[in-house]
């Protein structure tokens, strides 16, 4: 097993499926474990959100000098798992073969790399920079709020809030009153906990399992979409228009 973890200089390139992609080796799934820690008193990072998308090829950037600067992974099969109190986590059934991960939680620089995963059990420990070691000198300015406002705008979420197309828009305000900790939370909320038929869910833009979402952290998220019948245009791809719930995910940036 082999770990390339960095900040900054991976850039992925997202897309539903690539032809020739690796399919992984066949045999025994493999199992990914490990934990969260902060790189200044290497107490654990609980609540993290780790995300994980298979590599389907890398591309060396001329322009960068390192290796495989650009990976193209496929995020039509990206899993999402969250740290425990411990700061671990586990992500079970994996095809071995090499993985994208992004890891994210507020109060930490977000962290980027890759992982190859080729034995049944796989451990990392993986540390975390705090983004503020001393919080007498912190200020919050309007740059952030810019930064999350035009992610919101670009993905379409401001134009659809006001466009009265049938969905229930969520804030973050809203989710810190109502004190909910996981998605789970939410979909109760929106009466889609036990709902028996499948849900499609996205976390910026990219489907996840069911139970991946329902785990996934709620101080991550700035905003949500849930669609109960029906959906936007934008959403139906192909083929006639879906009838799942859908429900999508916005992450602070």
């Amino acid at each position: 097993m082999s770990i390339r973890a960095c900040t900054g200089f991976v850039t992925i390139a997202l897309c539903a499926s690539v032809a020739g992609a690796q399919s992984g080796a066949p045999g025994t799934p493999a199992r990914l474990t490990g934990r969260l820690i902060s790189s200044v008193d290497s107490q654990p990072v609980r609540g993290a959100s780790i995300r994980l998308l298979p590599v389907d090829s890398t591309r060396i950037d001329p322009r960068m000098d390192v290796e495989s600067a650009v990976v193209f992974v496929d995020s039509s099969h990206a899993r999402f798992v969250t740290s425990d109190s411990l700061g671990a986590f586990v992500v079970a059934d994996l095809a071995p073969r090499r993985y994208a991960f992004q890891i994210k939680r507020i109060g930490f620089t977000p962290r980027e790399g890759v992982v190859t995963v080729d034995m049944p059990g796989e451990h990392v420990q993986i540390p975390l920079d705090p983004t503020s070691k001393v919080l007498s000198g912190m200020s919050i300015t309007e740059t952030e709020i810019d930064k999350n406002g035009r992610y919101l705008k670009s993905v379409g979420y401001t134009f659809r809030e006001h466009g009265s197309l049938g969905g229930h828009f969520i804030t973050a305000a809203e989710i810190a009153k109502r004190r909910w900790v996981y998605t789970d939370e939410l979909l109760l909320w929106e009466n889609l906990k036990y709902y028996r038929g499948p849900i499609d869910v996205r976390i910026d833009g990219i489907g996840v399992p069911r139970i991946d979402a329902e785990n996934f952290p709620a101080n991550l998220i700035m905003a949500v979409e849930v669609y109960p019948r029906g959906r936007p245009l934008e959403f139906d791809h192909a083929g006639p228009p879906s009838k799942q719930p859908l429900v999508l995910i916005w992450t602070y940036r």
